[in-house]
């Protein structure tokens, strides 16, 4: 792909021009970086625990930030902008909406898994389900979630990465080569720190993201004169921008609800990722906290940039060769280069360490829910360790690749992971809320709601409800939640020893707030 096809030659020139304060932004960026990972390197110990989990010690504000940086990065600040910039109003209005209900669920849900981790020294999602529901089954299903959500996710990361790297170099370095440097730089950092490392720079880059939107927007205002002059820009599709159903006519009530299934709860809650840190959290009741940030930066994040990225990314560029393109472009045409390459680094940093975020999850959760748990149940914490970091190699490389040869929309692709992962949410409100819920139940109805998800999703056949009217992904959970409260009322709970090691440690917990209540295993 050559720099003509993607960058306008002005920009492209403007780029080239700028050199030095690109590198120089770069150079800043990357010498923070590297003191941030050598001093997480410095603490990172042999032990499985703070390789996953940080040893249980991260702090709600760390939490809050490594959860914003990990959820936006490169699908918020280029998937999202180019969203908007198809769809219009209604695709912020979905999102926020659904934060509004993801956060809630962070608060809900994410207590009653830290206690259940810290009562039985889970990591993983695996851990939980698998040991609530006795079935080494209902473990695998969420390594395939995992897979599939982690995978998609770092494609999308290492597609925006790559984009972002063609664009700085002014269209020198394709978008392929951008791809292998960003994966290079991922697979180091997440071998070297742990998730520790990623936490911290994860709450750097959260401030900077947040920071360089705003100055964003502002010189949008400055260059269009004033929001209301954004919206005149769009002409006669800028009636259709701000309203339901959008510009493409998709965005109803029902499709609003669909997205929300998928791309909010299924990123923000049920993705293995944010298990890893509602475990690694160190205080349960710290979670409330992190639910009210995270409110109040995708708030700020989507109505004080990246609504007015995409619009008026529309207006200035009617016509781009990819939408997720759009907030790169503008960036240069409205901002000062020093200002623009700074907002591209910020870019640049998020995918790094949201990539990283999901790679490592992918790794513990192979690892602890097929490598320990099945294959080698004997195996050693550094053994544990060692395959990991295989494991992070190879699923780096596979991303990659991946990555190179996928041209599609980044949100879309992050939406299709979301709704797998959510499918995993019947059996896990029966494991943390529902002692009625059975293991037959977990089974027929998690592996039905991820089979139709990929059936709907990708095509292979028609959903009973028109996609344009409420998408595959939802129409899958709904399925998945019928069957199983249905069959949990048809077939026997769990044993009594395994509802007192779940529910009753959940009810002790939460009615007196003893977060530090010993109690037996999960054992049946």
């Amino acid at each position: 792909m050559s720099a003509l096809q993607v960058l306008p030659p002005s920009i492209a020139d403007l780029v080239v021009e700028n050199y030095p304060t690109i590198v120089g932004v770069l150079v800043v960026y990357f010498a923070i970086f590297a003191v941030l990972s050598v001093t997480a390197h410095r603490r990172l110990t042999s032990s499985v625990s703070d390789y996953v989990l940080g040893s249980r010690e991260l702090g709600w504000a760390v939490t809050s930030f490594t959860l914003f940086a990990s959820i936006s990065s490169g699908v918020g600040l280029a998937g999202f902008p180019g969203t908007v910039y198809v769809v219009g109003l209604p695709f912020s209005i979905t999102v926020v909406f659904g934060f509004f209900v993801a956060v809630s669920l962070v608060w809900f849900l994410g207590r009653r898994i830290w206690i259940l981790g810290d009562a039985h020294d889970f990591t993983t999602p695996g851990d939980l389900l698998g040991t609530y529901y006795g079935s080494d089954t209902v473990r695998a299903y969420t390594v395939v979630t995992s897979l599939v959500f982690n995978v998609a996710y770092a494609v999308a990361q290492f597609t925006a990465g790559g984009i972002l790297v063609h664009v700085l170099s002014g269209g020198i370095v394709s978008t392929t080569t951008g791809v292998a440097l960003v994966a290079g730089l991922v697979a180091v950092h997440v071998v070297t720190t742990g998730i520790r490392g990623i936490a911290w720079l994860d709450t750097y880059n959260g401030v900077v993201m947040l920071g360089t939107v705003a100055i964003y927007t502002a010189y949008i205002f400055a260059d269009a004169g004033g929001p209301a002059a954004v919206i005149a820009g769009l002409g006669d599709a800028g009636a259709a921008h701000v309203s339901v159903p959008g510009t493409v006519g998709a965005f109803t009530p029902s499709y609003i609800y669909g997205t929300v299934v998928g791309l909010l709860i299924g990123i923000a809650v049920m993705a293995p990722a944010a298990w890893l840190r509602f475990y690694a959290t160190e205080d349960p009741d710290g979670l409330m906290n992190v639910g009210a940030a995270l409110v109040v930066m995708f708030m700020l994040l989507h109505f004080v940039g990246i609504y007015w990225i995409g619009s008026y990314g529309r207006v200035v560029f009617p016509e781009v060769a990819n939408p997720d393109f759009v907030s790169s472009l503008l960036a240069f045409e409205v901002m000062p280069p020093a200002l623009a390459a700074t907002f591209l680094v910020a870019l640049l940093a998020a995918i790094i360490s949201t990539t990283d975020s999901y790679i490592h999850t992918l790794s513990a959760t192979v690892t602890r829910d097929l490598g320990k748990a099945v294959f080698v149940p004997e195996l050693t914490d550094r053994a544990e360790v060692r395959l990991n970091y295989a494991i992070v190699g190879l699923t780096t490389l596979v991303s990659a690749v991946l990555a190179v040869r996928y041209t599609g929309l980044i949100t879309a692709l992050a939406v299709f992971a979301g709704g797998v992962t959510v499918q995993l949410l019947p059996a896990t409100l029966g494991a943390l809320v529902w002692p009625r819920s059975s293991t037959p139940a977990a089974l027929s109805a998690t592996g039905l709601g991820i089979v139709l998800t990929f059936v709907w999703e990708l095509g292979l056949a028609p959903s009973p409800i028109a996609p344009n009217v409420l998408p595959g992904l939802a129409v899958a959970f709904l399925v998945n939640l019928a069957l199983f409260v249905g069959v949990s009322f048809v077939t026997s709970s769990r044993p009594t020893a395994t509802i007192e090691a779940f529910h009753g440690v959940l009810h002790r917990r939460l009615s007196d707030g003893d977060s530090e209540d010993p109690t037996a295993s999960a054992s049946d």
